[in-house]
């Protein structure tokens, strides 16, 4: 290499790189302070030669240029070992083209293992467009280059990029390619600031909830009149970042500009640095940002979220919200697979009570018997039912509490539990700042007390399987599935087509052709005879069952395949769960806690549908029916074909 091109290739280094070249080379360092970076360049070349090896070496080593933007970003969902494998194999991966106007020429480097993550280092072209000397409109492209971590242990992916096109693309290309998707971590200010040493702002954009904009801005720091007028502002009114310039030390020894994005949740680093030095600010920046996001969660969930940029979307009333951010706070601070019971705040009946966001279920407190009990008339004995916020029965005697032993030293209450609605305002707050955090929560809230629960799972304790109900050990212990039968069975429904009378029930007892989901306990239950579908599908399937030497009264709730709506496919109806945030799930836990929970005769509620059930159903379930003394049996696809193979009122493949 001629050594002009060596000079020309030197001064696209930082003045810092070259610096330290010459005094690699023995030149005195107090000489070379007041020189600019060409005259330090003839300086060396006046003493000795640079080789073309370490000149290759200084460009590999800055080749991430001076302005540098990082990114933290969760995974949406675990990362298995099978999208590790994945993550593997993009090494060498190349795309000529990519979808990003003025980029090309994508390549992976290299993946591989460095400590506790997994570094992707990649190359692209980017096209600078400039006039000619002809006036003619040319371009150029030019390489550059980035890096991606994966972490190994923790569930994050952190881009160090120049471009902000390419951090969306390569941020999506990385993780489509797991199988996996991401959300980007808006790191909170304190994160920022504890990441670098701040020696003064240069730039501050605040923003107040009307709107309304106000930056201060001086290259070597705020002013001391605009550091005041910033300071008024702030006490004048409510006000949040939304950007913000700093003169800090990177790392010691270095000075340089960090900019802080709030918006867009990058932090900028204008400084050419060495490929070291920006690795080990990026891994010390990591683990600052998820430690802060940590140590916010016991916060207010609104203060964290400003502090982060970010705003919490309810459609709730404002009065709602109080107690919904108090609650969503709680659900941050809970441990993973973790449970909380602490005090409801007072004064909460304006979210409770609406049954938009809780089902309620009426219960006392006995003084007597010391537990909790549902409702009972004192005239009657049959459970007391709520219409609109009053207790009523339908023996039509006025209301006098007691519980089923007749103390009357009892405490009106309730029960409230979240409905689908209410858990997914929560689910969405929830994914805004904290993306990565399981969200699948059981909220409850017995009495006066609020109960969180994560990693609800089924409870072998309350739960009855069904081949040990005697009555269902009709034929072989467990039918082996036919194709056919199966088909046929998940588009079974509660009722058949049309009206459910009693009229039409006689002609469904002689017609085996019609069919309907309660058909199907006849000839099992002892004297169960099919009764006009009576809207609610609790009690439609009731009977004495055995368990052992142990007699259950058991009534059901019945519910279709949750995909059967005409606008599925067969497929998705036979391999779909039902799930907690269905209709049918919501609807089957809302006659659970509002008449299965109240009925003090049923002992086992069994709920029936023709699909698999998802566990968070079964567990919520199970949940309820341990809080009230109940025994649950769940009757899924499997099951219904077991009845349906063996049935002598149906007729079927």
């Amino acid at each position: 290499m001629l050594v002009s091109e060596k000079k020309r290739k030197l001064s696209q280094l930082p003045w810092q790189a070259i610096f330290e070249l010459a005094v690699e080379k023995g030149i005195a360092e107090e000489g070379l302070k007041s020189k600019t970076r060409s005259e330090i360049i003839d300086s060396i070349f006046l003493e000795q030669d640079v080789s073309d090896e370490k000149i290759s070496k200084l460009l590999e080593n800055y080749i991430y240029g001076d302005r540098v933007t990082f990114t933290l970003w969760y995974f949406n969902k675990e990362v298995t070992n099978e999208q590790v494998d994945r993550l593997l194999r993009l090494e060498t991966c190349s795309k000529a083209f990519i979808d990003i106007s003025g980029f090309r020429n994508f390549r992976v480097l290299s993946v591989q293992k460095v400590n506790d993550r997994y570094e992707i280092v990649y190359t692209y072209s980017k096209e600078y467009i400039y006039l000619s000397e002809e006036g003619k409109d040319s371009s150029i492209w030019e390489m550059h280059r980035g890096c991606v971590w994966v972490g190994a242990n923790k569930p994050y992916l952190a881009c160090i990029s120049k471009h902000e096109n390419m951090t969306r693309f390569i941020t999506s290309f990385v993780a489509s390619s797991m199988g996996n998707k991401v959300t980007q971590i808006k790191p909170p200010k304190s994160a920022v600031e504890k990441c670098t040493k701040i020696q003064a702002k240069s730039r501050v954009t605040i923003q107040d909830y009307s709107g309304a904009k106000t930056t201060f801005s001086c290259s070597t720091g705020l002013t001391e009149d605009q550091r005041d007028e910033e300071e008024r502002l702030r006490t004048k009114r409510d006000t949040f970042d939304t950007a913000g310039n700093y003169i800090a030390e990177i790392t010691e020894g270095i000075v340089g500009t960090i900019k802080h994005n709030i918006h867009k949740g990058s932090i900028g680093i204008y400084k050419h640095l060495p490929a070291d030095v920006l690795f080990k600010w990026s891994d010390e920046a990591i683990t600052t940002i998820l430690n802060e996001i940590d140590k916010l969660k016991g916060q207010p969930v609104a203060e964290i979220y400003e502090s982060m940029g970010l705003h919490l979307k309810w459609t709730l009333s404002m009065e709602q919200q109080t107690i919904a951010n108090w609650i969503l706070t709680n659900i941050i601070s809970l441990e993973d697979d973790g449970q909380i019971q602490i005090p409801m705040l007072t004064n909460a009946e304006c979210l409770l009570d609406d049954d938009v966001y809780f089902m309620k279920a009426p219960r006392i407190y006995c003084n007597e018997c010391e537990e909790y009990e549902p409702p009972v008339c004192c005239n009657c004995g049959k459970p007391l039912k709520m219409s609109g916020k009053e207790l009523v029965c339908d023996c039509g005697a006025s209301v006098e509490i007691v519980c089923a032993e007749g103390h009357r030293n009892c405490k009106l209450t309730a029960w409230y539990i979240a409905t689908r609605k209410f858990k997914s305002e929560i689910k969405r707050n929830l994914n805004i700042g904290f993306p990565g955090m399981e969200n699948d929560i059981a909220i409850f809230v017995l009495d006066e007390t609020l109960v969180i629960k994560r990693g609800l799972v089924p409870d072998d304790e309350v739960e009855i399987q069904f081949y040990d109900i005697k009555e269902f050990q009709k034929g072989s212990e467990q039918y082996a599935l036919n194709r056919r039968l199966v088909e046929y069975a998940v588009k079974m429904k509660e009722k058949c087509e049309g009206g459910c009378s009693n009229k039409k029930i006689e002609k469904c007892l002689m017609d085996k052709k019609m069919v309907c989901l309660p058909k199907l306990f006849m000839g099992y239950l002892p004297n169960f005879r099919v009764q006009p579908h009576k809207g609610s599908e609790f009690g439609d399937v009731h009977g004495q069952v055995t368990v052992g030497r142990n007699h259950y009264l058991m009534k059901g709730i019945i519910k279709k395949n949750s995909f059967n709506t005409g606008k599925r496919t067969l497929e998705e109806m036979l391999t779909m769960p039902l799930l907690e945030t269905s209709s049918e799930g919501e609807e089957i836990i809302r006659q659970f806690v509002t008449q299965g929970m109240e009925d003090n005769r049923a002992q086992l509620i069994a709920i029936v549908a023709p699909q698999h059930f998802d566990q968070n159903v079964q567990a919520t379930i199970d949940y309820l029916a341990r809080l009230s003394g109940k025994k649950v049996v769940f009757i899924g696809i499997e099951q219904i074909c077991q009845l349906l193979n063996e049935s002598e009122y149906i007729e079927h493949p």
